[in-house]
């Protein structure tokens, strides 16, 4: 619908396997403040844990 309507869309997901799929540009927050601002491909492991907390595993939703 963005790219189609040249429109700017912003939605709340919480699994890294959609964002991946439909996002652009992610900016993930924790408590407050953002902790990244980037493309979705770029969020690795490391970048996972720290906005998740360690230990949390990503889980993939078709």
């Amino acid at each position: 619908v963005n790219q189609e309507l040249g429109i700017t869309i912003i939605c709340n997901l919480h699994f890294l396997s959609l964002v991946r799929q439909y996002a652009t540009r992610v900016i993930a927050l924790k408590s407050g403040e953002i902790v990244y601002e980037g493309h979705p491909d770029q969020i690795n492991e490391a970048w996972f844990e720290k906005i998740y907390g360690t230990g949390a595993k990503e889980v993939h939703v078709n």
